[in-house]
């Protein structure tokens, strides 16, 4: 199974703003991909979040739409200055 995450610090007064955003896109990516993400956040330290993308069957196709919505949607707006939005794929060993 592969799975996506991506993380980067949000800019504390456009939390609210971005949340709405992420859930246009959670929706947009499930319409188009079949895959749901979810939002997770660093408990030490709440302005790093983390959306979390699983199981994703086709890991190439989902991350150019993940990347396009992602520009579509202006998220790179609501990061704290500094901040880039960074995806990592990861795969089961076994």
């Amino acid at each position: 199974m592969n799975r996506v995450y991506v993380y980067y610090r949000v800019a504390p007064a456009l939390a609210p703003s971005l949340r709405g955003k992420l859930q246009e896109l959670f929706a947009g990516l499930a319409a188009s991909s079949g895959v749901q993400g979810k939002l997770a956040r660093r408990s030490e330290d709440p302005d790093t979040w983390m959306e979390i993308y699983e199981p994703v069957p086709d890991p190439a196709s989902f991350l150019a739409l993940l990347v396009q919505m992602a520009e579509e949607h202006g998220l790179a707006r609501h990061l704290a200055p500094g901040s880039t939005r960074r995806i990592e794929c990861f795969e089961d060993v076994d």
